[in-house]
């Protein structure tokens, strides 16, 4: 199922919560939703699943204006943040539960349970309840529930916030492989940037109930819109600092990092991501401040000018502290930054 939204728009008093969204969730797509809190999103898909009414805009499932249809009617599956199991009842009970409000014969419904139980994996968990169940059982249940109404559109808000940092990493991933298989368009709720970028076909980055880019996670990275998109995506956090360009060289701190770039003469934003760097025996020098071993990655920091950075080498690479490092900057790694607007300007 295609969904458009069109000039969507959420108004709480005098709070615009939602401010003229317009976007294309395609078909069988998942689609991550994503931005700081209070950036609309959980509000954008509420309004999806027709709990709260658009002030202004429109809703569409396919051709289908849904803007003012019930939830019920809707034709969604929905997944909240704490699960909404219900406690008294196993787990195939809370499976079945929405089939037998829809006046699904008893056969039929366990049927159905069963299928979807196998297919999140909970298959030998049915005679349970959910306080014998962890987490992320827990939450394949709810997915259970959740799709076994056979659904044109799953909805997702924040459905792994509760897991402890492992358990979110396997649960992700089951959620893609699940949504794959059953090839349903689902949209994911998630201020976890990691999370947005590791499982979304696009992601939808929302600031202040504005929609700021909507786009693969490869080109949302790789490509912000602007300084605010480049900031909130990416760990560790890309460096952002300020530079001039004159005469067709990039200079930042009294330092040459780029020539022949082709730019007007004018002050900029310069943002680096901390893997852009590498050693370079040409390359601009600076002293080393202070190393960190993690795991794979080896996190060296260091001063250009009077900006404190960043860089991150793999962890066999031999760097010490108080060491002169010679370092470049791979090509096209250097994002640029209106210093007014914060639009961006390209990279070099």
């Amino acid at each position: 199922m295609n969904v458009y939204l069109q000039q969507l728009t959420k108004k709480f008093a005098n709070v615009t919560a939602v401010n003229k969204l317009t976007l294309h969730l395609e078909d069988k797509k998942l689609i991550g939703l994503l931005g700081p809190s209070g950036c609309g999103k959980s509000t954008t898909l509420f309004m999806l699943a027709g709990l709260l009414e658009p002030t202004e805009g429109k809703i569409l499932f396919d051709e289908k204006d849904v803007t003012k249809v019930e939830t019920e009617k809707r034709g969604i599956g929905l997944v909240f943040q704490n699960y909404a199991l219900y406690p008294h009842m196993t787990v195939m009970e809370n499976i079945t539960f929405p089939l037998i409000n829809l006046k699904v014969k008893k056969e039929e419904a366990k049927k159905r349970a069963m299928e979807m139980a196998e297919l999140v994996q909970i298959g030998d968990l049915l005679k349970r309840r959910p306080k014998e169940l962890s987490g992320g059982q827990q939450q394949r249940v709810a997915i259970a529930r959740a799709l076994v109404k056979q659904p044109g559109l799953l909805l997702l808000d924040e459905p792994l916030s509760n897991l402890d940092a492992r358990l979110r990493i396997e649960t992700r991933e089951e959620i893609r492989r699940i949504q794959k298989e059953v090839g349903i368009t689902t949209v994911f709720v998630t201020h976890d940037q990691e999370e947005a970028l590791s499982i979304s076909d696009k992601i939808a980055v929302l600031d202040k109930g504005v929609l700021l880019q909507y786009d693969t996670p490869q080109e949302v990275y790789k490509n912000p819109a602007n300084e605010f998109v480049a900031k909130f995506l990416g760990t560790p956090a890309i460096v952002m600092t300020e530079g001039i360009v004159t005469e067709g060289r990039l200079v930042c701190q009294g330092v040459t990092l780029r020539e022949n770039i082709g730019m007007e003469n004018k002050r900029v934003r310069i943002g680096i991501r901390p893997e852009a760097f590498y050693r370079k025996d040409t390359g601009f020098e600076v002293p080393v401040q202070s190393v960190e071993m993690t795991g794979k990655d080896l996190s060296v920091y260091f001063h250009l000018g009077q900006e404190r950075m960043r860089a991150i080498f793999f962890s066999d690479e031999r760097i010490t502290q108080g060491e002169n490092l010679k370092l470049g900057i791979k090509t096209d790694q250097i994002l640029l930054f209106d210093m007014d607007s914060g639009s961006s300007l390209g990279r070099v």
